[in-house]
């Protein structure tokens, strides 16, 4: 209860038009609403998760995490000049979820690969830009197939996430993630929010 109530759910973007959580907010929001909620929340989760390890410990046991922790374990900001743009960002991990090779079960077409009809039809793209090493700023694009698609294509997969380095567009680290919270890599959503969120 704690954690949940750390931060008001009014501080989290608000698409008037939709009912999400403040999870379903947050990643809907733009770059410059994140940087402006990491300025304002990171040093309070800091500073509670400092003086309350016992909420730490418990969370590392937990496969689950609030939004009042995951989204306060980086910080985010404004792209520089020197960084590529939003746009060629998103395309870039576009071009790397279409190359990735990722199957999945397809429930009328059985196996079936990523396609760009696939993206551009039944994909949101969401954006965050990582200054937590100011030096070495991440862009990291999150493809998750759209809410309003009762049936996933690939139903053992519901995304993609690429984090790569802002100013050069290299890629660092691409895995897919599904429903499940299952995640390739960390083993649970705390750590995920640590390491690649």
């Amino acid at each position: 209860y704690r954690v949940r109530s750390l931060i008001p759910a009014s501080e989290y973007h608000v698409d008037a038009t939709q009912e999400y959580d403040e999870y379903g907010n947050f990643i809907r929001g733009t770059v410059e609403e994140k940087a402006a909620f990491s300025a304002k929340w990171k040093p309070v989760a800091d500073r509670f998760l400092a003086e309350n390890p016992d909420i730490v410990a418990w969370l590392e046991q937990d496969t689950g995490v609030y939004s009042s922790i995951i989204f306060t374990r980086h910080v985010y900001g404004i792209p520089s000049d020197n960084a590529i743009p939003q746009e060629k960002a998103i395309q870039i991990a576009k071009e790397a979820y279409l190359n990735s090779g990722v199957t999945g079960t397809n429930y009328l077409n059985g196996v079936t690969v990523v396609t760009e009809e696939m993206i551009r039809e039944r994909c949101e793209f969401y954006a965050f830009y990582d200054v937590t090493n100011e030096d070495n700023p991440l862009w990291k694009i999150t493809i998750n197939y759209a809410s309003w698609h009762n049936v996933l294509p690939l139903d053992n997969v519901e995304g993609y996430h690429v984090v790569m380095n802002a100013f050069t567009g290299q890629i660092l680290s691409e895995y897919t993630y599904s429903g499940s919270g299952q995640y390739e890599g960390p083993l649970n959503s705390f750590r995920y929010a640590e390491e690649l969120l």
